[in-house]
């Protein structure tokens, strides 16, 4: 992108939690960062927007009801505004802060290590220069993948936005059955991020059919083979897909 679109630009983060504070620490070096948050000691909303060409909405979906009048005053046509809130639609943001430089996004935790998974859209009126900038904000934090149309972005956030969740479940479980057989907590803390880690190294750039690696490590009458009978007997991948399905509806909902 041309580097004039974000030479010296501010982002402001509206919210600051887990995800906002990521956001910070990763761009600090390449944009000025300034953030409002209710429960913390920061600038005011009015100062905030006031100063920004960049607005990312870090607050939980459940209170934009609380914010959106306070953004809607001083929000200029010019200013590119992107929101990671889970579920609240393009035609809400845009309708309700008047402004069509809006893109919609969902990143997960594991921006903080520049490894999100990040699906996002824009809207229907967004400038291509916003659409520059949140291009390169989203390369910053990971990989990016442009949805064709908005509802591709429930099944983003169910997929990759929760998805971290999903693994660190079956890493539980590990950790767990680690202690029940003798092992340390911190040696079972070991073995459950160990293999977390080293699974995720067997195809970083995602080259192979899973199913192809689960064949590589599962040797014909193994003991790999005989836990996958089990987890197929028992239905597991029903489950797994039936608990993602619940995700995707849930963010459904969230976006009426």
């Amino acid at each position: 992108m041309n580097k004039k679109d974000i030479h010296k630009k501010t982002i402001g983060l509206v919210g600051y939690g887990n995800m906002g504070q990521a956001i910070a620490q990763i761009h600090k070096d390449e944009f000025e960062v300034l953030y409002f948050d209710k429960n913390k000691k920061s600038i005011s909303l009015e100062a905030l927007i006031e100063k920004l060409e960049i607005i990312i909405i870090a607050v939980k979906p459940q209170n934009f009801s609380e914010i959106k009048e306070g953004l809607v005053q001083y929000i200029s046509k010019g200013q590119v505004v992107i929101s990671i809130m889970a579920g609240v639609s393009l035609e809400n943001i845009g309708a309700n802060l008047q402004t069509k430089n809006v893109v919609r996004s969902m990143p997960n935790l594991a921006l903080k290590n520049r490894a999100s998974v990040t699906g996002w859209i824009s809207s229907a009126g967004c400038s291509q220069k916003a659409k520059n900038i949140a291009k390169h904000i989203f390369g910053r934090w990971g990989e990016a993948i442009e949805c064709k149309k908005e509802d591709q972005l429930n099944a983003i956030t169910a997929l990759a936005g929760s998805g971290p969740a999903y693994y660190l479940y079956v890493s539980e479980q590990i950790f767990d059955l680690a202690q029940q057989n003798g092992f340390s907590k911190k040696e079972s803390q070991q073995l459950a991020a160990g293999v977390l880690k080293g699974a995720g190294l067997i195809d970083p750039e995602g080259k192979h059919n899973p199913a192809d690696l689960i064949s590589k490590i599962a040797s014909k009458g193994g003991t790999t083979e005989a836990a996958l009978m089990e987890l197929e007997n028992k239905k597991a991948a029903s489950i797994i897909r039936a608990a993602i399905k619940k995700a995707q509806n849930r963010s459904r909902e969230l976006s009426k």
